[in-house]
């Protein structure tokens, strides 16, 4: 029987992604969401977006900007732990491995 390469699942950018954007966040402390996106590796609506995400659970924090031109500044405020929290869409949370609890997001 001739040898075949195993199928092998394909990862998913969005997770590696978030993953590398919490642990930028817990170096950082405070950022952009451009800032964010360079330090992770990711793409910078990808960013916003998640960022946007954690303000609405309580995980971010916006002080006032850097300079006119610069973005919103955020800055981290709940440190839980190395697993990034996870949003649940079906049940409109977020999850937080870490700490096993869900966090409701805000109203826009």
């Amino acid at each position: 029987m001739p040898w075949t390469m195993p199928i092998l699942k394909k990862s998913r950018p969005v997770t590696i992604g978030r993953q590398r954007m919490w642990n930028a966040m817990r170096i950082l402390k405070t950022f952009t969401a451009f800032e964010l996106a360079y330090a992770a590796q990711t793409d910078t609506r990808d960013a916003a977006r998640y960022v946007r995400l954690l303000h609405r659970a309580g995980y971010l924090s916006q002080h006032p900007a850097r300079f006119k031109s610069s973005g919103k500044v955020w800055k981290i405020e709940r440190r839980t732990g190395p697993r990034r929290p996870v949003y649940r869409r079906a049940d409109g949370v977020v999850w937080d491995a870490n700490e096993r609890r869900s966090y409701p997001l805000a109203k826009k």
